[in-house]
């Protein structure tokens, strides 16, 4: 393990300003603001944007209020989600009333709520002037799949009433004379605001509106009373202010979503989007939408709409491939590899002798069953540095025995291994490993400190080939990256005739970068690194099962790394593991996930090349 830059952790719940690290994010939501936008590295703007702010219910729920930039009160609330619903799962409702953990830093806030023991949300919000991007991320936490997983959305223009916290309401869109009672609020959006002027909006259909005018000879129906859209393609909805300047909008980007008509009882509408077809056990997805003030013209917004809810893979707002971390699963584990064998997405992990749960005191391998917890037998004693790779029906595993040799793992079952030395080369000093297919050979490469003529300043990627994973090549010395500086490898991949090494530099702290080349001599930078750095998403409580004590050394740890990225492909998106911790010893092994093809991530860290 090795690693970087702490960020600011929330010190008390309620109400964050957010920094503007770029400008970025502004121009994504709101792109019809002239916004200065941070350069692709990650560097603070020359004049930071002004950002919203945000105030969670109680300081723990997703039950939001967005107050923009710069403005006296809030101007929307959102339900982030209300409800959760899914074929094959009791629905889960009253999301956002349920208390969660959460985290903020520099330029988001982000937590994990769990509604019921089958399903777990995690919500992450940033902000721009007046709007917010948010992702949720919905796992499957039972032992049986989930169809159609849908979110359930509310998006408020009011908050009524409460008698612990300031009640509001956007007098842009709810005249002053409205009082700020439910029933008042209510009443006036559903009889004055919303007929023929509250629409749902698709790339098929365009505009649609959400309910014709009432009809007044119609008994008024239930505060809550409302009808899902018969047509499955409304992506986003918004209705235009008073004066017709602004719009209040909410968007996804969805394949799916239905629109729900407007209640009598509140000032809200409501989006029903798709956030995964299925989902399999221990399986997440994320769904990226955006909700707020949009100023402009309809047309304009349309063409908003448009860019938000566009299909492809997910970037953030310096264009990065977004990855969204899920935070901590253990304790004192750092090399791991996510593997998909069997039909199931496993975890390999080298289980370390200081591990807090290792009884025998003594360095092994195993595999982990991430939809149960479950582990597979023991295997490779007193082994080091291991990593996972799979082709066709045999897992392998490479490991290094007395950090001076490699050696090759296989198993058709996880269970009965056979093994053979794969690098045996003396006067090496050999840490971490990774395997991968490149055409007709496989390649591996692993970390060296020696000897000092090939090694250079420590760490650094050597590389070996082999046409069958059994005899095995060391290619030329100058093969290498980088013997200038600290730059430890820990995942190698190869699409398009390129080779892609996730190593770690020192750079204010510890982080993950990418370099790519074709001949595993000349090395091309990401125009796009840190691919990951520390942040306080870490210390998110990722595994329910972690007890109290546990918890605590989480909260109190020092952050300064990510490292030891890996990642593997599960229906077309991908499931990474990574560490942090300080560097030195005190180390946590946390999840995060890629909305995406193994493809799009890798190609997506060189865009337009």
């Amino acid at each position: 393990m090795r690693t970087m830059r702490t960020m600011r952790t929330m010190s008390t719940p309620g109400r964050w300003p957010f920094e503007a690290r770029d400008a970025g994010w502004a121009a994504l939501i709101a792109f019809a603001l002239s916004a200065s936008r941070a350069i692709a590295g990650g560097q603070a703007p020359e004049a930071a944007a002004p950002r919203a702010s945000v105030d969670l219910d109680h300081g723990d729920r997703a039950d939001v209020d967005v107050t923009p930039a710069g403005a006296p009160s809030p101007a929307v609330r959102l339900l982030l989600p209300e409800a959760i619903h899914a074929e094959g799962m009791a629905p889960a409702g009253g999301v956002h009333t349920v208390p969660g953990s959460w985290v903020s830093s520099v330029d988001a806030v982000q937590g994990i709520l769990r509604p019921h023991p089958g399903v777990e949300c995690i919500v992450r919000i940033e902000t721009g002037a007046r709007e917010v991007l948010v992702l949720l991320t919905i796992k499957n936490t039972s032992s049986k799949p989930y169809a159609d997983v849908r979110a359930d959305v509310c998006a408020n223009l009011c908050r009524l009433p409460r008698t612990w916290k300031t009640e509001w309401s956007n007098r842009s869109f709810i005249p002053e004379a409205v009082p700020l009672l439910r029933e008042q609020q209510g009443l006036y959006w559903y009889r004055e605001a919303t007929p023929g002027r509250l629409e749902a909006w698709s790339p098929q259909d365009g505009w649609q509106a959400m309910r014709p005018p009432p009809d007044a000879s119609s008994p008024l129906p239930g505060p809550y009373d409302a009808e899902l859209s018969a047509r499955d393609t409304s992506l986003a909805c918004a209705i235009p202010s008073l004066d017709g300047k602004t719009f209040f909008y909410q968007a996804w980007a969805a394949k799916r979503g239905r629109h729900q008509s407007p209640f009598r009882g509140n000032a809200c509408m409501h989006l029903r989007p798709q956030v995964a077809e299925r989902l399999e056990p221990g399986e997440s997805a994320t769904l990226r939408g955006a909700a707020g003030i949009f100023a402009g013209t309809k047309e304009e917004l349309a063409r908003h709409l448009e860019h938000l809810c566009a299909p492809g893979p997910p970037v953030d707002a310096s264009g990065r491939p977004r990855i969204v971390k899920h935070g901590t699963v253990d304790l004192d584990l750092v090399e791991t590899t996510p593997i998909v064998f069997l039909g199931q997405c496993w975890r390999f992990e080298w289980v370390r002798e200081g591990y807090w749960r290792n009884a025998s005191r003594k360095n092994h391998f195993r595999f982990v069953d991430r939809a149960t917890g479950e582990a597979t037998p023991a295997f490779a004693e007193g082994f080091e540095f291991g990593s996972a790779f799979v082709e066709g029906d045999t897992a392998y595993v490479t490991g290094t025995r007395e950090r001076r040799e490699v050696h090759v793992f296989a198993s058709k079952d996880l269970k009965a291994w056979e093994t053979w030395p794969a690098v045996t080369r003396p006067g090496y000093g050999i840490f971490n490993t990774s395997v991968w297919k490149a055409g007709a050979d496989h390649v591996l490469m692993f970390e060296i400190d020696a000897p000092a003529e090939e090694a250079g300043a420590a760490f650094t990627a050597r590389f070996a080939r082999s046409p069958d994973l059994r005899r095995w090549d060391l290619t030329p010395p100058e093969c290498n990256y980088s013997k200038d500086r600290y730059t430890a490898p820990h995942c190698l991949r190869f699409l398009d005739i390129w080779y892609y090494d996730f190593y770690l530099e020192a750079h204010e702290g510890y982080e993950m970068r990418v370099v790519r080349s074709r001949d595993l001599v000349r090395w091309e930078p990401s125009p796009l690194n840190p691919v990951l750095r520390a942040s306080a998403e870490d210390k998110l409580i990722a595994n329910p099962r972690l007890g109290e004590l546990e918890r605590k050394k989480i909260a109190a740890a020092r952050n300064i790394n990510n490292s030891d990225i890996d990642f593997c492909e599960w229906n077309g998106r991908l499931v990474i593991t990574y560490s942090w911790g300080n560097q030195q010893g005190t180390e946590f092994l946390a999840e995060a996930s890629y909305e995406g093809t193994m493809a799009e991530f890798l190609r997506g860290w060189f865009p337009g090349k």
